[in-house]
């Protein structure tokens, strides 16, 4: 399945988060002084992404029930995998069963109300769907739990970007009449405000993750279209070192 725990400890050195083979080899690196902040940090299963898989390519083959037979039988074999009932909750989901979906992520967190890697995933099968409303319930229930899940707070800063997409496309779309113009300026307060939100989504993914360069590369992407010219001056030179 691959799950395992990983012994993470942060060099006082350089600031590197480093992962250790063991719990003894952290331990030692941190009582010895070289390093800090010691963190045990548990990688969930991959069975549920595997058999999410083998779903997909029977579903793209068009043996519907033969993708929903695999994950019932993975998850008799693991019934406490919730990670398998979240594949078996996209399935559903891609098949446009709604009922049997909802039914399903009402299993999920029944099971582990206060798992926040749970409510992440549940936020990715949402986003992968189309779902932007679920999936940024879900990565902000994550955060609430997990302050610092890097990836919940980009992946909900993707969300808004397409929202302030929308709006430029419809603010591209107008003409040039005053009526049009007011529309405009409207249009392009509520996208500057989302915007504003996409900065601090991205600065929070950064102070946490700070190698994240995706998140760097967008972030420089939203000061410029908000004019924060310093702070984009800064962080280019940072990308361009």
């Amino acid at each position: 399945s691959g799950e395992k725990m990983n012994y993470l400890a942060t060099s006082k050195l350089n600031d590197e988060v480093i992962f250790y083979g063991s719990k003894a080899d952290r331990d030692k690196a941190v009582q010895i002084g070289t390093h800090s902040n010691a963190k045990d940090e548990k990688e969930p299963s991959k069975r549920g992404e595997i058999y999410k898989n083998i779903a997909l390519i029977l579903i793209s083959e068009g043996k519907i029930e033969e993708a929903k037979t695999a994950i019932l039988d993975a998850r008799k074999t693991n019934p406490e995998d919730t990670s398998l009932i979240i594949s078996q909750a996209d399935i559903y989901l891609k098949t446009n069963d709604m009922k049997t979906y909802e039914t399903l992520i009402k299993e999920v967190l029944e099971k582990d109300p206060t798992n926040a890697d749970l409510y992440y995933n549940l936020g990715v099968v949402s986003g992968q769907n189309n779902d932007n409303l679920n999936a940024e319930k879900y990565y902000t229930e994550a955060i609430r739990l997990q302050p610092e899940m890097a990836n919940a707070y980009y992946n909900l800063a993707a969300i808004r970007i397409d929202e302030a997409q929308l709006l430029l496309d419809q603010m591209n779309k107008l003409g040039m009449s005053a009526a049009d113009n007011k529309k405009y300026d409207g249009l392009k307060v509520k996208r500057d405000t989302i915007l504003k939100d996409i900065v601090q989504l991205l600065e929070k993914t950064i102070s946490i993750d700070k190698k994240n360069k995706d998140a760097k590369e967008v972030l420089l992407s939203v000061y410029k279209a908000l004019e924060m010219k310093d702070k984009a001056k800064a962080l280019d030179a940072e990308l361009n070192k």
